[in-house]
């Protein structure tokens, strides 16, 4: 078997949800080796590797998510929105979305944090649907946020998560004019997929994933489902030609 590796992706860890968290964790190491986000040796056949990554660099995370880690070793990658350092997060303002409440970790928060454990990548300026936006507004907020966080942490910033998971070729274009690595959408993508790629996706995961289903999501069970997704479209989109 060919060696595999899903790369998951969290937003906030209430402290009420560490125990699960933690037990998700846990079975992180049961069934996968954790490997850090900037890993470029190669992948042994036959291994399930997993990445952990969190967008939006909410202080929960660095509160509550970051002492689990490190209690088990596990290094993590954090992405940083960089124009909203410290401030409630702007984009879900009066959504009623669940991190609606939270509040995005200070520089020196995130700079409190083990070097050896935890990476940072960029998240954009404000966190804006890039796709939405002309080419030179999303390059500032791709470019900017690269250089702001460079500043910050005195090393390069080598990758980018997407807000929203907005990208297309554009998108990618402006991000490998602006020098990133690799960057990372929420795409449920083959965990066989070559990790070289510049365009890499992930799974969604939480810490209210009931513990079957997060297993299920680690052992590459989701990547099914651009499949289906493209199956039903075409499924729906014949039956509506049938029935005019």
């Amino acid at each position: 078997m060919p060696a595999s590796c899903i790369i998951i992706y969290y937003h906030s860890i209430r402290k009420d949800e560490i125990p699960s968290f933690a037990r998700q964790l846990d079975c992180i190491l049961k069934y996968t080796t954790p490997i850090p986000i900037g890993y470029d040796g190669s992948l042994k056949n036959g291994i399930r590797y997993s990445i952990i990554t969190f967008d939006d660099a909410f202080q929960s995370v660095v509160d509550n998510a970051a002492q689990e880690l490190l209690k088990r070793k596990i290094q993590f990658t954090i992405f940083i929105p960089a124009g909203q350092l410290g401030k409630k997060p702007s984009w879900l303002c009066d959504t009623g979305d669940r991190d609606e409440d939270e509040t995005v970790a200070t520089i020196d928060q995130l700079l409190k944090l083990p070097s050896g454990y935890v990476s940072f990548g960029s998240h954009t300026v404000n966190h804006p649907r890039l796709t939405s936006l002309n080419d030179n507004d999303a390059y500032k907020e791709i470019k900017l946020s690269k250089d702001m966080l460079e500043t910050y942490f005195n090393h390069p910033i080598k990758f980018l998560a997407i807000p929203y998971g907005a990208c297309d070729q554009r998108i990618i274009d402006l991000c490998k004019t602006a020098g990133y690595e690799k960057i990372f959408t929420i795409n449920n993508e083959s965990p066989y997929r070559p990790f070289i790629n510049f365009e890499k996706g992930r799974v969604g995961v939480n810490p209210e994933d009931w513990l079957i289903e997060f297993k299920l999501k680690i052992m590459g069970a989701y990547s099914w489902m651009p499949l289906a997704s493209s199956i039903k479209k075409d499924v729906l989109k014949s039956l509506n030609i049938r029935s005019t």
